[in-house]
């Protein structure tokens, strides 16, 4: 792998950068099937795609998700903290057991 390459492919996965952050993963598919797998080893984080349409983008959507995650781990003091109090939460409770309602 060449540390100042965008991208490259090392043991039989692709390597790419979002922002600074190096990611390893791999695609694939199958007539009417994509998918992309993506992790950062560094923080232990990583996503699937799967998807049943050849013409979906899963690629797109593995970075799109990976983008996100980076942007809210980064400037994650920025968002700010807001203390919700639920009155009678647990008028909001309920538990099903398959087949009672």
């Amino acid at each position: 792998m060449r540390e100042d390459a965008e991208e490259d492919w090392c043991l039989g996965l692709q390597t790419w950068k979002i922002h600074e952050r190096r990611l390893y993963g791999h695609g694939g598919s199958f007539q009417g099937y994509q998918s992309r797998f993506g992790f950062d080893p560094e923080r232990e984080l990583g996503i699937v795609v799967l998807t049943n349409a050849i013409d979906a983008l899963a690629a797109d959507l593995a970075n799109g998700a990976l983008q996100t995650i980076d942007h809210v781990m980064t400037h994650f003091e920025e968002f700010a903290r807001v203390e919700n109090q639920v009155e009678q939460a647990e008028r909001y409770e309920e538990r099903h057991v398959r087949g009672e309602y």
